[in-house]
């Protein structure tokens, strides 16, 4: 009887040791598809644009994003530049 129960527990044990195993994996797998955080443009990780700037200081300022690989922040500031 108790060696039953023994391996009643060790049954469930290794099952949910599985389970955490395949989330984990999962996770991990969606994880890596994702965008990459560094470039999100995030407010609180750079400063934002100032809405009266030049098209000079914004191209500048985009360029300068994406030299640095901040590549969604240079999308934002070159396309806030308005032809003349």
């Amino acid at each position: 009887m108790q060696s039953d129960r023994k391996k009643s527990v060790e049954m469930i044990l290794q099952f949910a040791l599985c389970n955490l195993l395949f989330a984990i994996l999962i996770f991990l797998a969606v994880g890596c598809s994702s965008v990459s955080l560094p470039s999100l443009p995030w407010s609180w990780s750079t400063s934002a644009a100032k809405p009266d700037a030049t098209a000079e200081a914004l191209y500048e300022e985009g360029m300068a994003h994406f030299a640095n690989k901040k590549y969604a922040l240079a999308v934002d500031r070159l396309q806030r530049v308005k032809p003349s």
